[in-house]
């Protein structure tokens, strides 16, 4: 049973850690919709996401919205990894 629940977190929250991180190196063009290409099934990365967008163009100027974003979501790409290792490690 162990077993099956570690292979479910790890798909669900992997996937979700390789959704951030596959943004945080998606190339960027001009022409290019950065932040309008966010159609995701999972609501609750969605409304991460949206949540951290919305506070990226709220406090920071344009110039560094698509740079903070990508660090956003290297980072939370990295806790999600981390959280599928913990649960490997302890479980």
């Amino acid at each position: 049973m162990d077993l099956i629940f570690l292979i479910i977190i790890t798909v669900l929250v992997g996937g979700a850690g390789a959704y951030a991180l596959y943004h945080a190196f998606k190339p960027y063009k001009k022409d290019d919709k950065f932040f309008e290409a966010l159609d995701t099934d999972i609501i609750l990365v969605e409304l991460l996401v949206d949540f951290l967008l919305w506070l990226n163009k709220k406090i920071f100027p344009e110039r560094f919205h698509i740079k903070l974003y990508r660090v956003f979501a290297f980072t939370f790409g990295l806790l999600m990894f981390a959280i599928v290792a913990l649960c490997w490690f302890f479980l």
